[in-house]
């Protein structure tokens, strides 16, 4: 998190939240994603692993709609749909 702090980026924040994600910490990953989408609304990609995220709390809800957030960002990307349709 040292990192971020000194070079606040999408990719420290991503990064950040791939790190929590790998030790079960899912919630603080979120709110490291959450930060990186606040800087780059419309990456798919970050959609996908919030909603990827979402999904290991049980919070389907949420994770539906940053799935289909990913979808409208990005509509070529059929991975994406597959991880809608789950």
């Amino acid at each position: 998190s040292e990192l971020v702090e000194a070079y606040p980026s999408v990719s420290s924040y991503m990064f950040l939240g791939e790190a929590y994600i790998n030790i079960q910490e899912p919630e603080q990953g979120i709110a490291a994603f959450e930060k990186a989408l606040a800087m780059d609304p419309n990456d798919s990609e970050l959609q996908s692993k919030i909603g990827k995220a979402l999904v290991t709390t049980h919070d389907y809800n949420k994770a539906v709609v940053h799935y289909r957030n990913a979808v409208a960002s990005d509509p070529n990307k059929a991975f994406l749909r597959h991880d809608l349709a789950e």
